[in-house]
Order: C-alpha cells, then structure tokens, then sequence
C-alpha cells in the first residue's frame, strides 16, 4: 500500500499507549492508526508489547517511559491519557504535532472520523 504513495506525501505517526492503557482503549486507538496507513508510516508503543513487530502495516513495539522511540523525524505523536509523556514527546520530537489523546471519545465518532481531521488538529 504503502509503496504506491510518492515518498513526498509520507508522514510518519508516533502512537504512545502507556501502562495505563487498557485493552479496550488499545483497540480503538489500533483502529484509528489503521486510518492514518495511507498517508505514511505508522508506529505504535506500547507498555504491553515485549518486542517489535509489524503487524497489518503498523510497527508495534515497547514503550520505555524513560525513553521514548527514537526516530528522525515525525509528522505527529499521540500520546493517549499521560501529559507528562506528552511533554517527553514534545522534546523528542520538536517538529511534531504532540496530541493527548483519549480513546473514548475517539471512540464516539470513529465511525465518522476521517484521518485528514486528526492531521489538521
């Protein structure tokens, strides 16, 4: 899929789930980054992953609290419920866009939500 886009269109999305995560919220936030697939790359991490995988298009592996990923550049990082991962995101990643997000009310309008809203945001 990814391979049809031209490399200038291609962003890369940092999804942050930490420890408190449930796997209710997990899952909607899996589903939202699904939708962002077709603009470019997308990672999740995770406190419940143990190691990195790539999984339907999307690069999962662990979240380290005490150091996040490490990637040149990203278009936005989305932190679910956790300010202060937010601001450690905001400090790696300069150039991003950092988002709180919180799944349930991502959840009320997913249905709906077209990923170019999430990017604008």
């Amino acid at each position: 899929m990814l391979s049809t886009l031209p490399a200038a269109t291609l962003h890369n999305f940092l999804f942050m789930l930490p420890a408190t995560t449930t796997a209710a919220e997990q899952k909607i936030v899996t589903q939202l980054a699904h939708r962002l697939t077709t603009f470019g790359y997308v990672y999740i991490a995770s406190a419940q992953e143990c190691t990195m995988t790539d999984r339907d298009d999307i690069r999962f592996m662990p979240l380290h609290r005490d150091m996040l990923p490490s990637f040149g550049s990203m278009t936005s990082v989305f932190v679910v419920n956790d300010p202060e991962i937010a601001q450690a995101a905001k400090e790696t990643y300069p150039e991003a866009q950092v988002l709180i997000l919180d799944p349930k009310r991502i959840a009320q309008g997913l249905a709906d939500y077209e990923p170019e809203q999430l990017m604008a945001a």
